[in-house]
């Protein structure tokens, strides 16, 4: 993981992929891996799909011994790439997802509010937003 986060930060892409490909081969149940592979896929050309197929398999590969918690994170970064794709209704499922799995990241809360607010269902968004 460190060593593809070393090449992400040097740009190189591929190399970043190959190692996070890796520590997901060392642990299939390793959040971060699946969610900095999706962030490194994504910043390759077309790379939306990739990185969305990507975050679906870290979700279905989550330990369901792991508390809620810890998926988290997978909810949230495919809810994000879902809006990058324009498919909104499935995004604010995952960041609703997200939220109810953490409750108390300010950081999920508030991505919520803002894109249920910025698809018409302003009551819903502010009322995420006031829970914070």
């Amino acid at each position: 993981m460190s060593l593809g986060n070393l090449w992400a930060s040097r740009g190189d892409a591929s190399r970043a992929e190959k190692h996070y490909r890796q520590a997901l081969k060392l642990d299939s149940g390793f959040i971060a891996g699946y969610v900095n592979l999706a962030d490194s896929l994504r910043s390759q050309t077309g790379g939306e799909a990739a990185a969305e197929r990507v975050l679906r398999s870290g979700i279905a590969a989550s330990r369901s011994n792991l508390p809620l918690i810890a998926t988290a994170p997978l909810h949230y970064a495919l809810g994000l790439n879902l809006v990058r794709q324009q498919r909104h209704t499935e995004a604010i499922k995952s960041l609703t997802e997200a939220t109810r799995r953490d409750p108390n990241n300010s950081r999920y809360a508030y991505v919520l509010g803002v894109a249920l607010h910025s698809r018409g269902q302003a009551k819903q968004g502010i009322s995420v937003l006031e829970k914070l």
